[in-house]
């Protein structure tokens, strides 16, 4: 029996600082009163005493929800200040997990997650709270688990019965899944159903025959986090990849469009000035006139720029991705990508994080007769759907890797890493610049490392790396997800 873990109702460092800290201050502002300013001295004892009063209450409030999880094996007990109570592995029939990456300076320092658990013995879900720091075991991780997997083969098998599971919003039973309101009720059959993933923060499905996903779910509703498991479609017959890979770019994974804001500023901004030009032209002043046709032609360039901004997509699809705008638009399978490039550049203004400024560049191979296509965005900390998105594309172009390195050819990675079929060869990084090419044996390999943006490569039995590669070098990761699946085998 393990050690009960705290759930909910933590008390944060600051908190307890703070009521070591406030008295303490209190205690000056009294001395203030008595012996010093007595004006200063009554405003700020008034102050601090406020201030402590809120701090107790907050701490005795947190105290008052403080609950424990204690995991026996077979379930769990729950311990909280009223009572305590067990709940079995096997009463539990539905689960939900949400969870929030907390960042400082644009940088992960933690993720907030919430497990819920619903029970057949409870009346009310049972939310289990913790906060993940890197490095630091899951102290969770083992009940969680077992959880999962035991909801996952007790609803598989109620399915195999004849009987129904439900969410949040939808059912889901032997032949088909059903979603929407009572009124607005859609349903697909199941063997239609060509994929279920978590993709743009949202559990997405997809039909068979249709690109853009024809149903969406928030991450955190009741059983949603188990519909991947669950709407797993049948493998494809032979010969049906092939088909399906002539046939287009395949499903909407991702996609994003100009933001209204920019738009609407730029119609204002750009109106305003026409409008001003407009009425410096009726100035007699020849100045005034030649200012006039000056903002009238950036009001012009402001307007036309907005309008085109209505017309710029940018999608990654399942086979490829597509760039459109005013002029036109441009298309690149993955297959025909030479070159993929993903940098994620934090920005600070006076020691003030305001940003990172995201790029996603593809280079077609050079006997691809196609333009290059880049997306760049700007914004606040990080964002979870970039990352699947640039892993999915990197294991795209990794397969494709894996496949040439498996024929016996070098396969270049970054400008200083390239694949060879029994080793990795590398340039170190020397004093002024890189040294000569050294070979490193995938027997003598000792595991990588990423840390702040850099890549480690060590060698077994070496403590220090002998290589290191800057993660936003093009190509870096296709070649990075191409060394986890070497690692793999």
């Amino acid at each position: 029996m393990s050690e009960p873990v705290l759930v909910r109702g933590e008390i944060s460092r600051s908190v307890y600082w703070s009521r070591i800290l406030v008295p303490l201050c209190l205690l000056g502002t009294v001395a203030l009163l008595l012996f010093g300013d007595r004006t200063a001295g009554i405003l700020l004892t008034g102050l601090f005493g406020l201030i402590w009063i809120g701090v107790e209450t907050y701490a005795a409030l947190q105290r008052s929800k403080q609950m424990w999880i204690r995991d026996t094996g077979d379930g769990f007990d729950v311990i909280n200040r009223k009572q305590e109570f067990h709940v079995a592995d096997s009463s539990v029939t539905s689960l939900a997990l949400k969870t929030k990456r907390n960042y400082a300076g644009g940088e992960l320092k933690s993720i907030f997650r919430q497990f819920v658990v619903w029970s057949d013995e409870e009346d009310g879900p049972i939310t289990l709270e913790t906060i993940l720091v890197d490095k630091l075991p899951d102290p969770l991780a083992t009940l969680t688990s077992r959880l999962w997997k035991q909801v996952l083969e007790h609803t598989k098998s109620t399915l195999q019965a004849g009987s129904s599971f439900d969410g949040d919003g939808w059912r889901l039973d032997a032949k088909e899944f059903t979603w929407g309101k009572p009124a607005q009720q859609q349903s697909i059959a199941r063997p239609d159903i060509t994929a279920c993933e978590e993709f743009d923060g949202q559990i997405c499905v997809w039909r068979r025959g249709q690109d853009d996903a024809v149903a969406k779910f928030p991450t955190n509703g009741r059983n949603v986090c188990l519909l991947p498991q669950l709407l797993q479609p049948p493998e494809k017959p032979a010969g049906a990849a092939a088909e399906e890979e002539s046939a287009g770019l395949g499903r909407i994974l991702f996609e994003r469009r100009a933001r209204r804001t920019p738009r609407v500023l730029a119609y204002t901004g750009g109106g305003l000035l026409v409008f001003i030009g407009g009425v410096l032209l009726i100035v007699e002043e020849i100045e005034a006139k030649l200012s006039g046709v000056g903002m009238i032609a950036v009001g012009v360039l402001l307007m036309v720029w907005a309008y085109s901004m209505a017309y710029s997509v940018f999608r990654c699809r399942e086979r490829g991705v597509h760039k459109s705008g005013l002029f036109g638009q441009q298309e690149l399978r993955y297959v025909d990508v030479g070159t993929f490039t993903y940098s994620a550049t934090r920005h600070y203004h006076n020691g003030v994080y305001v940003g990172t400024h995201i790029g996603l560049h593809f280079v077609p191979l050079p006997e691809i007769k196609a333009a290059k296509i880049n997306y760049t965005t700007t914004i606040m900390n990080e964002d979870s759907s970039l990352d699947e998105l640039r892993n999915f594309i990197a294991k795209a172009i990794a397969v494709r890797m894996a496949a040439r390195l498996a024929a016996g050819e070098a396969v270049p990675w970054t400008q200083n890493l390239t694949f060879l079929p029994n080793a990795i060869q590398f340039r170190p990084q020397g004093f002024i610049g890189r040294k000569n090419v050294q070979t490193l044996p995938f027997e003598n390999y000792g595991g990588q490392n990423m840390e702040q943006g850099v890549f480690y490569l060590f060698r077994q039995g070496e403590k220090k790396p002998v290589m290191n590669e800057q993660v936003s070098a093009p190509n870096f990761f296709p070649g990075y997800f191409l060394l986890l699946m070497l690692q793999s085998r």
